[in-house]
C-alpha cells in the first residue's frame, strides 16, 4: 500500500514537471518569437525589390568631456535573396588600433521557422574572423600596423535569415583633443526599416547637428537632460533606399546623413593643424644645401618652385610605414627624417615640401585636402583625407596648390584634386576653401595632320601629337607602365581608333621620362577608300559643281578627336539622372587637318557642323577653303568637372551631335 502511495506521489511529481518544463519552454519560445515580431514585415514579399533591409539598428554612443567615447552598436540585417546572401556573407568592421579598440560581443544567424519560434545560429568567432590591414592601404604602398579590419565570415546563411551582431567600439583619443565630430550616413543603398540612434553628451558641451538631404517624414528628434548629460535622441522609420547611379558624385554627397561637431569653426581646426606640423617643419642643413642646389641657376619664381616641386615629387618616393606617437594618419614625420630617408606618405611629402620652399624664400603652408569630395560646411566635420602644400600671398592665401604624391605629373596639382574642400593650416585660422578647377586648356591634345587625298580615294599624310597639363599625365603614366613595343602598340592603337582600316607607319614618340618637353608622338599613315561615289540625286541637292562628285571623310570624321574624350564623355551613359555627374576632369582637344585635293579643280560643299556653346563644354568645327585645300579645325573643351542633374541634358545632346558630325562628309567634285 505504501508502494503504490510513493508511486502515485512519484507520478503525479513527474507529471508536474514535464508540465512546468512544457509551459517552461512554450512560455519561452513565444518571448523569443515575440522578440523577434518586427522580422515577419521583413520578407520579399514586403520587398520585392531589394536584396537587403536593415531590419534595425539601435545604436548608443557616450560621450566624455575629453572626446573620447563610447559605441554600443545592435544590429538586425535581413538577407531576401541570393545577392544580398553575397553582399552580406562577409561582415566588416573598420577601427584605428591608435584610437579605439573593438569586439564584436555577439554574431548569429536568425532563421525564421514555420509554426514556431525562430532558430538562433551562433557564429563562431574564433574560426570565421580574421583581423587584417585594410586593402586600400596596400594599394596606396602604406604599411599601417595600426589600422585594422575585422572580417567575419558567416558560413550558415541563406535567404530570409537575419544577421544579428552586437559591436561595441571604445574610443579612447580623439584626433582632435577634448573634440567629437561624425558623419553617419542614414540612408543607404537598401531600405533602413528602423534605426535608433542615441547620444549621451556631457551637458556642458556645445553639440552642433545637422541633418542633410531629409527625406520627409522619416525622422523624429528629441533632447532631454538628466544631471550632467544631456541626450540627442534620433529615430528613423521607413527610409527608402538610395539607388546609386554610375558615376555620380560620392553616396554621403547626396544621401540623407546626421552631422556633429562640438567644434565651433574651421578656424579651430586650422589653427590645431597648424600646431601639430609646424614643429616638423624645421629644415636641417642637408635640406638647406638642397634646396640651394636646386634653385641655382633659375632667375624667375617660377622655375625655383618646379624644380623643388619635381625634386620632392619624384626623388622622394610615396611610400608609408607609420610611426607617429602624437595624432597618427595626420602628423608628418621630421622634415629631415623624410629627407633622409627619401620616402613618405602624403602629409610627409607635403611637409617637405612646404620646408624646402621656405627655405627658398616662399611663405609656404601645409594644407589638408578632401581628396575626391567637398565637406557640409555648416557643421564642422574636419573629415580630410589627403595632404597637400601651398604658397601663400601676403595676406595668407593660397596661390599656388602643389600636391607632390603624383611621380609623373608636370601639373603641380592634379585635376583630381580640383574642387575638392581644402583648409590651409594657421595660426591665425583660415576657412574652408574649394580648391580651383582651372582652364580646360591647360589640359590640351593638340593634333595636327597634314594629308592629301587623290581622286582615287587614298588618303594620306603624317600625323603629329602634343599633349599639356593632365592629359602629358595620362599619357605618360600610360607609357611608363609600358615596355617599349607595348608603348608603339598603344600610340598606334590611339590612332586607329580614329578611322577603321587605316595603315601606320614611322611611329616616333618623345622620352616620358623627359619632363622638360611635352609628351608627343608623329606617324605616316594611309587610308584607302577615304571618298566613295556620291549619289546624283544627293549630289544634285548639294549643289555640287559638275564633274565627279566624291563623298570625303578626312581623318578628323570622329565623334572623339583627343585623348581624353571618349573616357570621359562615355561616363554620360544614361538618359537622364538624378545626382549630379563626376567627370573628374576638364580638357579641351583640337584638331587642324590641312587637306590636300588632287586634280586640276573641283568645287567644294561642306557639311553643316552643329556648333554648341554652354556653361558645361565648348564644340565647334570651322573651315577654310582655298584652291586645291581644304583646312578643318575641330575644337571642344568640357569645362566642368562636375555636371548638375538638370544639366545633363546637354551631355547626352552632345554626344549624339558629336556621332552625328562624324557621319557629315566633304562633297568634292573632282574635274579633269
Amino acid at each position: 500500500m505504501q508502494r503504490s502511495s510513493c508511486a502515485r506521489r512519484f507520478l503525479l511529481v513527474f507529471h508536474c514537471t514535464v508540465v512546468g518544463i512544457f509551459f517552461f519552454v512554450l512560455i519561452e519560445g513565444s518571448a523569443v518569437a515575440a522578440s523577434y515580431s518586427f522580422l515577419k514585415k521583413v520578407t520579399k514579399a514586403y520587398y520585392p525589390n531589394d536584396h537587403v533591409v536593415l531590419a534595425k539598428e539601435v545604436e548608443q554612443i557616450t560621450f566624455h568631456s575629453d572626446g573620447a567615447h563610447v559605441d554600443e552598436d545592435e544590429v538586425y540585417i535581413t538577407v531576401l535573396d541570393q545577392q544580398g546572401k553575397q553582399d552580406m556573407q562577409v561582415q566588416s568592421f573598420y577601427f584605428d588600433k591608435n584610437y579605439s579598440t573593438l569586439k564584436v560581443e555577439t554574431m548569429e544567424v536568425i532563421r525564421p521557422q514555420k509554426g514556431g519560434p525562430p532558430q538562433i545560429i551562433p557564429v563562431d568567432l574564433s574560426k570565421n574572423s580574421r583581423l587584417q590591414a585594410p586593402s586600400s592601404n596596400t594599394k596606396a604602398n602604406i604599411y599601417d600596423p595600426s589600422q585594422k579590419v575585422m572580417k567575419i565570415f558567416i558560413p550558415d546563411l541563406d535567404p530570409g535569415d537575419t544577421i544579428h551582431y552586437r559591436a561595441v567600439r571604445k574610443t579612447f583619443k580623439s584626433v582632435i583633443p577634448g573634440h567629437i565630430y561624425g558623419l553617419i550616413p542614414i540612408q543607404q543603398d537598401f531600405p533602413v526599416r528602423y534605426y535608433h540612434l542615441e547620444f549621451d553628451v556631457p551637458a556642458n558641451r556645445k553639440l552642433h547637428h545637422l541633418i542633410k538631404d531629409t527625406v520627409p517624414g522619416t525622422v523624429r528628434f528629441k533632447t532631454s537632460q538628466h544631471g550632467d548629460s544631456k541626450k540627442f535622441i534620433w529615430e528613423f522609420r521607413k527610409v527608402p533606399k538610395l539607388v546609386p547611379e554610375p558615376h555620380m558624385v560620392p553616396f554621403i554627397r547626396v544621401a540623407m546623413r546626421l552631422l556633429y561637431s562640438t567644434l565651433d569653426s574651421w578656424e579651430q581646426v586650422s589653427r590645431w593643424y597648424f600646431g601639430l606640423v609646424e614643429p616638423k617643419l624645421t629644415p636641417t642643413r642637408g635640406i638647406k644645401q638642397k634646396v640651394e642646389e636646386l634653385i641655382q641657376g633659375n632667375a624667375d619664381e617660377h622655375s625655383k618652385i618646379a624644380a623643388i616641386f619635381y625634386y620632392v615629387a619624384q626623388k622622394i618616393r610615396y611610400l608609408g610605414i607609420t610611426a607617429e606617437s602624437n595624432r597618427p594618419g595626420f602628423e608628418p614625420h621630421e622634415v629631415g627624417l623624410t629627407f633622409s630617408r627619401r620616402y613618405g606618405v602624403c602629409r610627409d611629402k607635403a611637409a617637405l615640401l612646404v620646408s624646402m620652399l621656405r627655405v627658398a624664400g616662399f611663405k609656404a603652408a601645409p594644407v589638408l585636402l578632401s581628396m575626391g569630395r567637398k565637406l557640409d560646411s555648416e557643421v564642422v566635420v574636419p573629415y580630410f583625407n589627403h595632404a597637400i602644400a601651398a604658397i601663400l600671398d601676403e595676406s595668407g592665401n593660397p596661390t599656388v596648390f602643389m600636391d607632390p604624391t603624383s611621380e609623373t605629373s608636370k601639373q603641380f596639382l592634379p585635376d583630381y584634386d580640383r574642387d575638392c574642400s581644402y583648409l590651409v593650416a594657421d595660426s591665425k585660422g583660415s576657412s574652408l576653401g574649394i580648391s580651383p578647377v582651372q582652364p580646360p586648356e591647360t589640359n590640351l591634345v593638340l593634333i595636327h595632320v597634314k594629308d592629301r587625298v587623290g581622286a582615287n580615294g587614298t588618303l594620306h599624310g603624317e600625323l603629329k601629337a602634343i599633349s599639356f597639363g593632365f592629359a602629358d599625365t595620362i599619357f605618360r603614366s600610360i607609357m611608363l607602365d609600358k615596355s617599349y613595343d607595348d608603348q608603339k602598340r598603344f600610340l598606334m592603337r590611339f590612332v586607329r581608333n580614329k578611322r577603321a582600316g587605316i595603315e601606320i607607319d614611322n611611329m616616333s614618340w618623345t622620352n616620358p621620362l623627359d619632363r622638360s618637353v611635352p609628351f608627343g608622338f608623329s606617324c605616316s599613315f594611309r587610308l584607302d577608300r577615304a571618298i566613295l561615289p556620291w549619289p546624283e540625286e544627293a549630289r544634285k541637292a548639294s549643289a555640287a559643281a559638275s564633274g565627279k562628285a566624291q563623298a570625303l571623310w578626312p581623318l578628323c570624321s570622329t565623334p572623339y578627336i583627343g585623348l581624353l574624350d571618349r573616357w570621359i564623355l562615355g561616363k554620360a551613359n544614361l538618359n537622364q539622372r538624378k545626382y549630379p555627374l563626376k567627370l573628374g576632369y576638364v580638357f579641351a582637344s583640337k584638331w587642324v587637318e590641312e587637306l590636300e585635293l588632287d586634280g586640276e579643280g573641283g568645287n567644294i560643299v561642306l557639311p553643316v557642323s552643329p556648333n554648341m556653346e554652354n556653361d558645361v563644354f565648348s564644340s565647334w568645327t570651322s573651315f577654310a577653303v582655298s584652291a586645291h585645300r581644304l583646312v578643318i579645325t575641330r575644337y571642344f573643351a568640357l569645362k566642368k568637372l562636375e555636371v548638375p542633374a538638370e544639366e545633363y541634358p546637354l551631355l547626352t545632346r552632345l554626344q549624339h551631335d558629336l556621332r552625328y558630325e562624324a557621319a557629315l562628309p566633304v562633297i568634292v567634285s573632282f574635274t579633269k
